[in-house]
């Protein structure tokens, strides 16, 4: 309890109520003391302090009920007790930091900010489809069930800790923090058609955080029509996590991903579309990778698991971008250009043609008893046609790895490009064998 700078209660340095017992006020007075108030009489100075609450120079009333011990039993707004102030707390600024509450119960009224940070709310929490611009409950402790479908400029739950049920069912229009949050029990962000964390009609939120989340029990925590294109994942186990009907889409980077992707490469080199600069990565830039490929590793195994291959894919895809440039290989750039990642059957296909048309355009250029002329005049015109379907099969045979339709007459060039197709043909075939195998799987 801090100590007291003035000769008021010394529950709170700030406050300037008149002590009561012990050197408290009723409202930091503990909840087994003897004079403690009852749950009407509690009600009954909270809702005399909001109506003689004066209006500040930023035109709404600042309510200090920070380190209160609410009464057993006791719940906090009640829908009931509290209509004869609803226009005020439509204009109420009330912290409620450090304190400690039985239960809270918000029905239709609106607040203009709540502060809840470091509190303990003992039992259940229900803040209903109402609208307060700016909820804080930071490093708060709920100890029983906690469900919040407000509409919400800002949400700050950042350190936050919910041992009983959680379902979050908020819109968020501006900013949501829930960095570092513990959820002990089951978990469940839902929304309508999307809308949660953002109206795709007006998307102008910044971000949704949950860098650094700990779902305790994963197999019981949903995401459930919510708009993540804003969201961040960093150092979060999602490993069971079930996402239904989510958007992550980046358009940006055409094809599903997470912002932070985004922020990284417009912050490195301007623009989304310069994948691998040949510049040594900063420090900064190492870090960032690192982590977004933790994100999309987690995420991609989420997908995996709720059988959703298409972001699953993609999100392998983001991964191996990272990883490109965290530490540029030729290998990965190989791989992306003959399949994107074993994602793309058409493309490794194309390229698999490729190869076939290269080799038969480069054995035709060293053939030595062979010219196009042959094809359409001259006494060999048969002859001609027969040495390209030689050439034809040649080449279909060193891509298959067969004997069959060799040329005899080889030059040394011819027999170096021969081996080296024999090892790109079969190469970008089981690129695009795996392609299609994902593609299948989808």
């Amino acid at each position: 309890m801090a100590e007291s700078r003035n000769e008021k209660c010394r529950g709170y340095h700030l406050c300037a109520r008149d002590p009561y017992s012990d050197g408290l006020c009723k409202f930091h007075l503990p909840v087994d003391h003897k004079k403690a108030l009852t749950r009407d009489d509690y009600d009954a100075l909270l809702i005399k302090e909001i109506e003689e609450a004066v209006e500040n120079e930023k035109g709404f009333y600042e309510l200090h009920w920070h380190g209160f011990n609410f009464p057993k039993n006791h719940v906090l707004f009640d829908i009931v007790k509290y209509e004869v102030v609803r226009d005020r707390l439509a204009k109420s600024w009330i912290n409620i930091e450090e304190s400690n509450i039985q239960r809270i119960l918000i029905g239709v009224y609106n607040f203009r900010t709540l502060i809840l940070s470091r509190a303990t709310i003992h039992a259940d929490t229900t803040i209903g489809v109402t609208g307060i611009d700016n909820i804080s409950m930071g490093n708060a402790k709920f100890l029983g069930k906690f469900h919040c479908a407000s509409k919400t400029k800002t949400f700050d739950a950042r350190g936050a800790i919910f041992n009983g049920e959680f379902t979050f069912g908020s819109t968020i229009y501006e900013l949501a923090r829930f960095n570092g949050c513990r959820f002990h029990n089951s978990c469940h962000f839902y929304g309508i058609d999307g809308l949660l964390f953002g109206d795709k009609t007006d998307n102008n939120f910044k971000v949704v955080g949950f860098d650094n989340v700990i779902f305790g029990k994963p197999t019981q925590t949903l995401f459930q029509d919510v708009d993540l294109r804003k969201a961040s994942f960093n150092a979060v186990s999602l490993v069971g996590v079930r996402f239904n009907n989510t958007d992550f889409y980046q358009q940006e980077l055409g094809r599903n991903g997470i912002c932070n992707e985004v922020k990284e490469l417009q912050r490195r080199v301007g623009t989304t579309r310069k994948w691998f600069t040949r510049t040594k990565p900063d420090n900064n830039s190492l870090k960032h990778n690192r982590n977004l490929i933790h994100e999309y590793r987690q995420l991609r195994m989420a997908m995996e698991n709720n059988k959703d291959y298409v972001k699953a894919h993609e999100f392998y895809v983001g991964e191996m971008e990272a990883r490109q440039r965290r530490e540029w290989s030729f290998i990965l750039k190989l791989y992306r250009i003959s399949s994107y990642y074993g994602t793309n059957y058409k493309k490794a296909l194309r390229y698999l043609a490729l190869l076939f048309i290269v080799h038969f355009i480069l054995t035709i250029i060293l053939s030595t008893h062979w010219q196009v002329q042959k094809l359409f005049s001259g006494p060999d015109v048969a002859a001609a046609w027969n040495r390209l379907a030689d050439i034809a099969m040649h080449s279909l045979s060193t891509g298959t790895l067969q004997r069959i339709g060799l040329l005899k007459d080889l030059s040394g060039w011819q027999n170096l490009i021969d081996i080296s197709f024999r090892l790109l043909i079969p190469i970008q075939t089981a690129m695009f064998v795996l392609a299609l195998r994902n593609k299948t799987k989808r």
